[in-house]
């Protein structure tokens, strides 16, 4: 009996030394089998609010998507992506600087969204046009409370830090036509800053008018705002007017679309050669 006894603790002994053995065997396997950090930290899915009428839509996640697959190229060139009968500007910034080719899908296949400047289910809001019994059409949006959504983006397997600022500043929703709020272009590649007009200026839209973008050159050489090959090489560093501040429109009483005044006519780049 007393050798019996003797055995137990030898016994529950090896049991605890075969329970640590397999513990740690265990663990070791769970960290081999681990996911690396870099898996670890891909975007989260984020489940979009349901628009619960035709006046109410949610800004949508693009982070971790490839820049090909989110939205469509509209006949002017620009990217975009609709929402109920309106749809928003998208624009695209590199943190390399440089210039994407939103008119190609080839070349939009290069580009990964790691970011964006409206977080996903932020609401927009759409207004539409009356016809003249006062009654609303159902797909003639006359305006929209969100114009467009900066996306970072960066090449496939290059790095994802910028060596600059890119702020992606939230841009404040407007309440109506009359008002929209100034963008901010730091970050940008010049030539993804706006578009060039019939008269060769670079301008932005606001709604239903538009801003004349001024760039400035930090070495004081003469930037021709026709070209887009020479705005290309260059990003902006700063501008005069802070993102946000209201731009007031006034229109026509007998023309809706047609902008007789507005609070802001230029916004002035100060921008910098993009290094070769």
């Amino acid at each position: 009996m007393k050798r019996k006894m003797k055995l137990i603790p030898s016994v529950a002994a090896a049991c605890v030394l075969c329970a640590m053995l397999a513990c740690a065997t265990g663990c070791a396997g769970q960290q081999e089998g681990q996911a690396p950090a870099a898996e670890q930290s891909a975007p989260q899915q984020i489940a979009i609010n349901q628009s619960p009428d035709k006046y109410t839509w949610y800004v949508k996640s693009y982070t971790g998507s490839n820049l090909a697959n989110v939205g469509y190229v509209s006949l002017g060139g620009d990217l975009r992506d609709a929402y109920g009968a309106s749809n928003v500007k998208l624009v695209p910034v590199c943190v390399d600087g440089s210039y994407v080719d939103v008119s190609s899908e080839e070349a939009l296949e290069d580009y990964v969204v790691i970011g964006q400047n409206l977080e996903p289910n932020t609401e927009i809001r759409l207004a539409f046009e009356l016809d003249e019994n006062g009654e609303e059409y159902d797909n003639l949006v006359s305006s929209s409370s969100i114009d467009s959504i900066v996306l970072l983006v960066k090449r496939i397997g290059g790095s994802d830090t910028a060596s600059f600022d890119i702020p992606l500043t939230e841009i404040s929703p407007c309440p109506g036509p009359e008002v929209r709020h100034v963008q901010d272009y730091v970050g940008r590649n010049l030539a993804a800053a706006g578009y060039i007009s019939l008269g060769g200026d670079l301008r932005d839209a606001y709604g239903k008018g538009n801003v004349e973008l001024v760039p400035v050159a930090d070495d004081g050489s003469f930037i021709d705002t026709g070209d887009i090959e020479v705005m290309k090489q260059y990003r902006v560093v700063s501008q005069n007017v802070e993102p946000n501040t209201e731009i007031s429109f006034s229109f026509d009483p007998e023309y809706g679309n047609l902008v007789e005044s507005q609070s802001l006519q230029e916004i002035e780049l100060r921008v910098t050669r993009i290094d070769q």
